[in-house]
């Protein structure tokens, strides 16, 4: 049994879109700072920001997008679809000051 734990930019209340795609998104990486893939596995419940979700049951690949918005509020993004990955790939690292 294992986890995966996707850290927001600050500690404000915030929003994350959540996704689940039938296949792997387009990688739009000039609208990110900050693109991360990595396997998941689920049984087909989990939470993201304290919200449950419920999905089937399965092992997904899982992409991880953070974007600033122009009001300097940062905006995140996870999409996650049915075919699992071997390793976590760093699509685009944000360099910037957290």
């Amino acid at each position: 049994k294992g986890a995966l734990f996707l850290r927001v930019m600050e500690n404000d209340d915030h929003e994350i879109d959540f996704e689940l795609l039938e296949s792997e998104p387009p990688l739009r990486l000039d609208e990110f700072v900050h693109v991360v893939d990595a396997p998941f596995s689920t049984s087909g419940l989990f939470e993201i920001a304290e919200q449950p979700v419920k999905i089937p049951r399965g092992r997904y690949s899982v992409r991880w997008s953070v974007s600033e918005a122009k009001s300097g509020q940062w905006k995140y993004q996870i999409a996650m679809w049915p075919v699992p990955m071997k390793a976590v790939s760093v699509r685009k690292r944000y360099e910037g000051q957290m």
